[in-house]
């Protein structure tokens, strides 16, 4: 005869009890027929009269997982979270939920995975090889406590956390857009919003940015230009000495337009970016071309959009030696650097770099 383990018992007694707390004027539940990790769909409802329901469209999803006593804290109960799950989560466009239901006390605690999984970015970076994270849920986060306050708010996407999270969606999808007044734009308002969140897309952008390998075409490396740009303007401050450096080297070589990025954030941030000391960091990561670079910006420190590349080398007679590197100043460099800047920016001045002792060329 077919039998039902204790475990399906616990699991379809907790299905059953988050699905009453959905049996509510503010939502039409349904159930999901093939069960990948999504448990229930609810969707959010206008009342009306005579006690009719008006459907909104706005939905979130429900994982449900149960247990016959959960263990509970002063102020949380510690629940861990299949990593999977997390990412699976982070997938979605819209709001998943985590209810775990308590069936000894028949209570339901929420968390909303998307907005957990932003806020503890550090956590689940630091073990990567760990199946499951564990989650604090306060205590008093429950569906009797919020299930018509807090998730439709969460449902809307009113929250400070949704708008952050859409604006990262639209930043994901923004690299290679012909609108770079909108791509910059969304940059801007992200780094504006939330300072928190500023980490994580800087690390997006340049991890975009590796992502297409050493020899990638300039033209093709362009397209994250715009958002690289507007971060820098409202984050440019937030950059760490390590985020610098991977965004400009490429193993012992660089990327002109993360030497893009370089120059304007020395352009509109110049206090912060020696403080990071760059020039040693380049040094140290064995591209003695950046750390020349570096010196020289901090050396001659100029007016944003001053076209440091070309006011450098029309200068009288600049010292433009550096850790056994230099640039020799004649008539035939100052016009190949003018000529050629327009297109590749200063990146123009490494390819005039020579060693010192050595002969100068061009090519």
């Amino acid at each position: 005869m077919p039998t039902r383990s204790y475990a399906q018992q616990i699991g379809d007694a907790g299905q059953a009890l988050v699905e009453a707390w959905f049996e509510h004027p503010c939502w039409v539940a349904r159930k999901q027929s093939h069960d990948f990790g999504i448990d229930l769909e609810a969707e959010l409802a206008e009342l009306i009269e005579d006690r009719k329901q008006r459907m909104t469209g706005k939905l979130v999803k429900l994982q449900i997982k149960s247990s016959a006593k959960v263990e509970r804290g002063e102020a949380h109960i510690a629940y861990p979270i299949q990593r999977e799950l997390v990412h699976y989560a982070d997938a979605f466009r819209l709001p998943v939920i985590l209810t775990v239901a308590c069936l000894e006390t028949r209570t339901v605690w929420w968390l909303w995975l998307q907005e957990w999984s932003m806020l503890h970015e550090q956590q689940l970076a630091r073990h990567p090889e760990a199946a499951t994270v564990t989650a604090h849920i306060p205590i008093m986060q429950t569906l009797e406590r919020d299930i018509a306050t807090e998730l439709p708010d969460i449902a809307v996407g009113s929250s400070s956390s949704a708008m952050i999270l859409a604006l990262r969606n639209m930043i994901e999808a923004a690299s290679g857009w012909e609108n770079r007044a909108v791509a910059e734009g969304v940059a801007r308002l992200l780094g504006e919003v939330h300072g928190e969140s500023r980490s994580w897309t800087l690390q997006k952008v340049i991890d975009k940015l590796l992502a297409m390998g050493e020899a990638t075409p300039f033209w093709e490396a362009q397209q994250v230009l715009p958002i690289m740009n507007g971060l820098i303007e409202v984050a440019g401050d937030s950059f760490t000495r390590d985020q610098v450096i991977r965004l400009v080297a490429r193993g012992e070589t660089y990327s002109r337009t993360g030497l893009i990025g370089l120059s304007r954030l020395y352009d509109l941030w110049p206090d912060q970016m020696r403080a990071l000391g760059l020039v040693n960091g380049f040094a140290e990561a064995n591209i003695a071309e950046l750390a020349w670079y570096c010196a020289m910006r901090e050396r001659y420190p100029m007016e944003p959009n001053a076209w440091f590349g070309m006011s450098l080398v029309m200068m009288d007679d600049p010292n433009l030696s550096h850790g056994g590197y230099r640039i020799t100043l004649d008539n035939d460099t100052r016009d190949y650097v003018m000529a050629i800047w327009p297109n590749r920016g200063d990146s123009v001045l490494l390819d005039c770099l020579h060693i010192e002792g050595s002969s100068q060329g061009t090519d």
